[in-house]
């Protein structure tokens, strides 16, 4: 996305997009779905915008008369993946419900190709699909696969997104090819023996740096100190250590590769910008 927009999803269901010029607290675009939103990513192209739900009640979905892209719903439709197309009036493309069974946490866009991406789920699937030929849900799923844990995040890796990374809520880590075939099992990413390396409560994010081809992994500690990693085939290798910024957990950070600093946010209500990374 263009670096003047920035994006928001809600429990409202509405995927709003803000212009940072124009000063104005009222968003540009608006896309609305009938289900609570949770997750959602922007096409490569920002043609298409992909979001995934909460799971709902189905059976309010004929009492609330809900629907989508001409579709109607059913009592068994609990969960949805949202499609818009930004350049139509309407916006509505396509609806997905029939593979996930639990909240949908990760909708992540191919980062070369703008009608494919993949979702992963509490429920701990993970799926990838094109719908660049057809937007029958089975038709378009390339690939899935089980994680057997509710998965936390997604995200490509490699020059032509030719993997991805998943982290789960136990945090733990693995790597899988685009066909959904593990690559590497990383295991638990916690640590509460210093003699063994920087204490770990939990993870905070991993990054692809498209410049050198690596995969960066952040994590935390309950005292707010930080530590990243580079991963690779053979292992996860400490690089450098966060400290003196949060007192609390740290929920986000946002690497800015170029310029070699990052930006954090911690439940210390504090953002902090990092230099020389």
């Amino acid at each position: 996305m263009n670096k003047n927009f920035v994006a928001s999803s809600s429990l409202d269901g509405i995927v709003k997009i803000y212009d940072v010029r124009i000063g104005s607290i009222s968003a540009v675009q608006e896309f609305i779905s009938p289900f609570p939103l949770l997750s959602f990513d922007i096409s490569c192209d920002n043609q298409f915008v992909v979001a995934g739900s909460e799971q709902v009640d189905g059976n309010l979905n004929k009492k609330n008369n809900r629907s989508f892209a001409n579709k109607g719903f059913v009592s068994d439709d609990q969960v949805g993946i949202f499609i818009w197309d930004a350049r139509m009036d309407k916006k509505e493309y396509a609806v997905f419900t029939e593979t996930h069974s639990n909240d949908i946490s990760q909708i992540r866009c191919h980062k070369q190709s703008n009608m494919r991406f993949m979702s992963g789920s509490t429920d701990g699937l993970v799926c990838l699909y094109d719908f660049s030929e057809t937007i029958d849900e089975d038709d378009a799923m390339l690939f899935s696969s089980t994680t057997d844990i509710s998965i936390q995040q997604l995200g490509y890796v490699g020059s032509n997104s030719e993997f991805f990374y998943c982290v789960t809520d136990m945090n733990t880590l693995s790597l899988w090819s685009d066909d959904c075939t593990l690559v590497k099992d990383y295991g638990s990413l916690i640590n509460e023996d210093e003699s063994k390396g920087p204490l770990i409560d939990y993870a905070v994010n991993c990054d692809f740096n498209e410049a050198d081809n690596s995969l960066y992994l952040t994590t935390g500690d309950i005292s707010g100190n930080l530590d990243v990693f580079n991963v690779e085939i053979g292992g996860v290798n400490h690089l450098t250590r966060l400290i003196g910024g949060h007192s609390d957990i740290v929920r986000c950070i946002e690497f800015n590769f170029a310029h070699n600093t990052a930006i954090t946010g911690g439940e210390d209500g504090l953002i902090c910008l990092w230099s020389a990374i």
